[in-house]
């Protein structure tokens, strides 16, 4: 008798516990932001490192925030016409578009999607190949003071 009345209490408890720490883990950041550093100018961001092809594809999907000073970096091994659009995400960025070192492009205030029907979505594209792309919130580049011609380095 006992133990039939601790049974509800204690998946009680577990179900609070569980769905509390969801909660609040949803307003956090979403990936760890400390992979590198990118410079552009005097500007030094801590980064996210795309490099594999199911991280880039995943990009900033369902994040929430990105920390101030951070962004999303994604590298290529040769030059690359490559699109980007904004499945799952949440909120605004801005694309820097780089080749061999120097910011070629910024497309920013890019929204999120209202609708994420696959065949609704924007793809965004560089100018011509790049061989790096550089994510931020949506006004950063701008704040810090990336433009085209920036020279960017990655450490």
């Amino acid at each position: 008798m006992k133990i039939e009345i601790w049974v509800p209490v204690v998946l009680g408890v577990l179900v609070l516990v569980v769905g509390g720490a969801f909660l609040v883990s949803r307003g956090q950041v979403c990936r760890d932001f400390q992979q590198g550093v990118v410079s552009v100018g005097d500007i030094h961001l801590t980064v996210n490192i795309a490099s594999t092809a199911a991280e880039q594809q995943l990009g900033l999907a369902g994040c929430s925030s990105i920390p101030d000073q951070a962004g999303m970096y994604f590298p290529y091994q040769r030059p690359t016409e490559t699109g980007f659009w904004m499945k799952g995400m949440l909120i605004p960025i801005d694309i820097v578009w780089i080749a061999d070192g120097r910011v070629v492009a910024v497309d920013a205030h890019i929204p999120p999607p209202t609708d994420h029907k696959t065949e609704l979505l924007t793809v965004y594209r560089p100018p011509h190949p790049v061989t790096a792309v550089l994510e931020v919130s949506a006004g950063r580049a701008v704040e810090y003071g990336i433009k085209v011609g920036s020279v960017v380095t990655v450490q």
